[in-house]
């Protein structure tokens, strides 16, 4: 049990669960270190938000364009949200093209079209123009 007094309180905190690396003493006041939480940017919108929130397309090093569900496929990667809007602008204003900096071919957003049309969390249900 750790205690100390500051000029308008005092404090009796338990802080045996957190390791000496997580916390801080500065000026009679115990810091506590939260776990770091990746921020990527929508490549559509240039809005940021936490890694998980945020789809990932990966560019592999064969050339194809691929759902990265795991975060972790080796190749360039853009991050994209789940808002329909974003999905509309990518497909049509070929963002991803200048993302990756080279041009898809029709199979690359075949791939794309039909993870959109397959999935229910949010991405749009029908297919884009």
């Amino acid at each position: 049990m750790i205690t100390w007094t500051t000029k308008t309180r005092s404090f009796k905190t338990v802080y045996n669960s957190f390791p000496a690396r997580f916390t801080r003493r500065t000026k009679n006041v115990m810091v506590i270190h939260s776990k770091h939480i990746p921020q990527r940017m929508c490549i559509s919108c240039r809005r940021s938000d936490a890694k998980q929130n945020l789809t990932r397309m990966v560019l592999t090093p064969q050339g194809t364009v691929e759902i990265d569900h795991t975060g972790k496929k080796a190749g360039r990667g853009a991050y994209l949200c789940f808002d329909r809007t974003c999905w509309g602008k990518i497909i049509n204003n070929k963002k991803l093209e200048s993302t990756f900096k080279r041009k898809l071919s029709s199979m690359d957003y075949r791939v794309l079209l039909e993870y959109i049309n397959n999935t229910d969390d949010g991405v749009p249900e029908r297919e884009i123009k």
